[in-house]
């Protein structure tokens, strides 16, 4: 996984690199970058749907991996529906559910124990959360650019500031916040860029 996560960081350095040589316009290499932070979660998350899914089906199997599934499928289904269709909505559920995250990340902290005995049994709780969220806020960011960069930046630290562990386990969570992080870092970058072009033309339009 960490391997994934440098292959997919050199690919975009490379890509935005050689996008910013050749293109010179300030808002369409702030589109670009956003295309580029939704396409890492997109490659990610969909990598780890899969991956949730076929262990799923291997184990448990049968109509309880269906249930399973569905579990975290209808509401991320959901949550997609919402970000397309009521940004305002969107927003506040979403800012909600990144608040949600962080409380867990704080409880794991003070009660490691009882949370890992939870995800030895039924299975990687907060990191499927963490995929949710994470797939969602990139699909809210796809119009609502500087808030869903925030966002994605709270919930990709959250694991690693505030679940912080030396056991087994923290690792792995870890790196599944390295998809918030690129896309959010992406994202601010790209709203930094289309704030300061709207910015210039506002003090352009104001001179006599």
């Amino acid at each position: 996984m960490s391997t994934a996560v440098l292959l997919v960081v050199a690919v975009m350095a490379v890509s935005t690199t050689i996008y910013f040589a050749r293109h010179r316009d300030s808002l369409g290499r702030a589109r670009f970058l956003r295309q580029v932070g939704f396409a890492v979660t997109a490659v990610f998350g969909g990598f780890f749907g899969l991956l949730l899914a076929g262990e799923t089906i291997s184990d448990p199997g049968g109509l309880e991996s269906v249930g399973l599934i569905a579990a975290w499928a209808i509401p991320l289904t959901v949550l997609l529906l919402l970000t397309w269709r009521r940004q305002i909505w969107a927003g506040r559920v979403l800012f909600f559910l990144v608040c949600l995250y962080v409380a867990i990340n704080l409880w794991f902290r003070a009660d490691s124990s009882s949370w890992r005995a939870l995800e030895n049994n039924v299975g990687p709780v907060r990191a499927i959360y963490l995929f949710v969220l994470g797939t969602a806020l990139a699909a809210y960011g796809l119009r609502r650019t500087l808030p869903a960069g925030l966002m994605l930046l709270v919930a990709g630290i959250a694991p690693t500031a505030l679940a912080y562990q030396s056991r087994p386990g923290f690792s792995s969570l870890a790196l599944a916040g390295a998809a918030p992080l690129i896309t959010g870092a992406l994202y601010l970058t790209s709203a930094a860029i289309t704030n300061t072009i709207h910015t210039s033309a506002h003090k352009g339009t104001q001179q006599p």
